[in-house]
């Protein structure tokens, strides 16, 4: 038995140094297709840290452009200062160093390599005390490769990458399209003006207003505005045109846009025409969607932020009730748990607010509704009815008084125990 043993564990250190042995035999036959025996011999292009780059000067279809890192932001300074998107100018020292050269030198016109004076691209990366340069034709047919010379009457060579499209790049390219950087969530103002026509809106711990004593405003409205404001972008730039020509001078109107640290201002011209930061610029069809000044109203009796609300307090109608939410689970003043909640919230959700015509405070306090979001109350107290059958609300935070259908509060207090 013994023995049958000893054999067997012969034969499979055997099978496995026969498996060692192929894998290893697929390996090299798979680095020896890998390896092309006749590629001609090549070498590092350039030679520095990405993060040591500080100046870049490139010259391009007859213009020259010159960027600068300025804090760790990249920044144009000739032709013109002009706010740049970071990540052009990362990627053109990032593709540059990762060139490679062939020493083999090809024959030919310079122009046909697209290395004649007016069709080359020229650039120069500076990176501490050292300088790095290169001239750059047109991509080769075969092979995802570009044509180079390492200076002007220098032989011909190829790169080891494509990059004449990445370096054939005038200033508008590098220019930032970016309209603003505010953050949608944290903007506290907001004014729209243009033909006569003027909306404001203004944020406070209990949401979005029209105006400093207007009505409430809708919260999904605003942040849909805000977020198509916030990525707004420059379609194309328009610095040789007359601000006449543009509808600029004068101006046909502005949107402003307050967040916690700045104002941010857009001067508005004829059709998609802008100015922005001292830019005559065209933003495309987006503007239009931006410019509103109706239908800002909200419909609704009240935000209801049910993922952060934690306390509800009802007087309608003689009945009154106090809940109080932990970890979800709703209870009321005595410890009970109260399973209607989600039917609560929805019928106040769905109370319909005419906010659309001014009416006159009610003395009578009916009932209340207020809903908790820690230290916050947001408080509706209705009063007397209207002519029409209405019952008047108005909030305690500020705004108009307004109306609403009885019918909407009866679902209310029908969930009342």
């Amino acid at each position: 038995m013994e023995r049958q043993n000893q054999i067997l564990t012969a034969l499979t250190l055997v099978f496995l140094a026969l498996v060692a042995l192929v894998v290893f035999d697929d390996k090299s036959s798979a680095d020896a297709d890998d390896l092309d025996l006749d590629a001609p011999a090549s070498r590092d292009l350039f030679d520095y840290e990405d993060k040591d780059v500080t100046r870049i000067e490139l010259e391009a279809k007859g213009v020259k452009t010159t960027l600068e890192k300025v804090d760790s932001t990249w920044k144009m300074v000739a032709p013109k200062e002009y706010t740049v998107a970071q990540r052009r100018a990362e990627e053109l020292v990032e593709r540059l160093n990762t060139l490679r050269i062939e020493e083999r030198a090809l024959d030919g016109e310079l122009e046909s390599f697209g290395l004649g004076e007016s069709e080359r691209a020229s650039i120069k990366l500076y990176a501490g005390q050292k300088s790095f340069s290169i001239l750059i034709g047109k991509d080769a047919p075969i092979g995802y490769r570009s044509y180079a010379q390492e200076e002007a009457g220098g032989k011909v060579h190829l790169l080891s990458s494509r990059v004449a499209d990445l370096v054939q790049r005038t200033p508008d390219d590098f220019r930032s399209k970016d309209v603003w950087s505010f953050s949608s969530f944290a903007a506290r103002r907001v004014r729209i003006e243009k033909g006569g026509q003027t909306v404001t809106l203004r944020k406070d711990d209990h949401g979005w207003w029209l105006g400093d004593e207007g009505p409430r405003a809708d919260e999904n409205t605003v942040s849909g505005w805000l977020s198509k404001a916030s990525t707004l972008k420059v379609s194309s730039f328009e610095d040789e045109a007359s601000p006449a020509s543009l509808g600029l001078d004068p101006a046909q109107g502005s949107i402003t846009v307050e967040d916690e640290t700045k104002t941010w201002s857009l001067t508005l011209g004829e059709g998609d025409a802008a100015k922005v930061e001292g830019a005559q610029v065209r933003l495309g069809e987006g503007i239009a969607e931006l410019i509103r000044f109706d239908d800002w109203t909200s419909k609704k009796l009240l935000p209801v932020p049910r993922y952060s609300l934690d306390a509800i307090e009802l007087s309608l109608g003689g009945k009154s009730l106090s809940l109080k939410s932990q970890e979800g689970a709703w209870s009321d003043a005595t410890g009970t748990a109260f399973s209607a909640s989600d039917a609560l919230l929805s019928a106040i959700e769905a109370v319909a607010a005419d906010r659309s015509q001014g009416v006159e405070a009610s003395a009578e306090r009916w009932g209340s509704v207020t809903l908790g979001e820690g230290d916050k109350r947001s408080t509706v107290v209705f009063g007397g009815v209207t002519g029409e059958g209405r019952r008047v609300a108005r909030e305690e935070v500020g705004g108009p008084s307004f109306t609403v259908a009885q019918a909407d509060l009866d679902k209310i207090i029908a969930l009342v125990p």
